[in-house]
């Protein structure tokens, strides 16, 4: 602690009155107990950062998340809103979602795993690899019995969609843990 506030006490010219306040309640808070101060250093922080990484808990995946969710909201508004409720451009809302950026961007995550796409570069690939997957769907159902229709259309692209994501998250944690 009094490492702290020596460092604060030497950049004191460079400080404004309110910081200087504000860092005197907070060593005031700490000399009576009601608050602990920790000093962070390089080696604290590593630590940190490790037992987060044992413990699971894992930055950077919020994607994996927001993609898996998406699909999986999509696949029942689909099965669960009837058909004249008001609720309907939420549908329609997640279904353009699925077909034209969902499984372009769970393939361009399991492709790239590492930040080697810029992300106009990764929204761009995603689009267009959304429409090459839905066209080649779209051919595959057509020479299957249940055709192209909105149910086997549907659960093909949430699949598809959901497995990818998944092989994406495995292969963006296996690279991490390696690092």
């Amino acid at each position: 602690m009094q490492e702290v506030v020596d460092t604060i006490r030497s950049e004191e010219p460079l400080l404004t009155e309110e910081i200087k306040e504000i860092t005197e309640i907070l060593r005031r808070l700490d000399e009576t107990g009601k608050i602990q101060l920790i000093d962070l250093s390089a080696d604290q922080a590593a630590e940190t950062r490790n037992h987060a990484h044992d413990t699971g808990v894992q930055q950077g995946n919020t994607w994996l998340y927001v993609v898996l969710s998406t699909a999986i909201a999509t696949y029942a508004v689909v099965y669960l809103l009837p058909a004249g409720d008001v609720l309907i451009p939420i549908r329609w809302m997640l279904g353009i979602l699925l077909v034209i950026f969902l499984p372009g961007y769970a393939t361009v995550q399991a492709l790239f795993p590492t930040r080697d796409l810029d992300t106009i570069e990764r929204y761009a690939f995603s689009l267009a690899l959304s429409l090459a997957i839905v066209s080649l769907t779209a051919f595959i159902l057509n020479y299957t019995p249940w055709g192209v229709r909105l149910d086997p259309v549907v659960t093909t692209l949430v699949f598809y969609t959901v497995c990818v994501a998944l092989i994406a998250g495995y292969r963006r944690y296996r690279r991490r843990r390696t690092r």
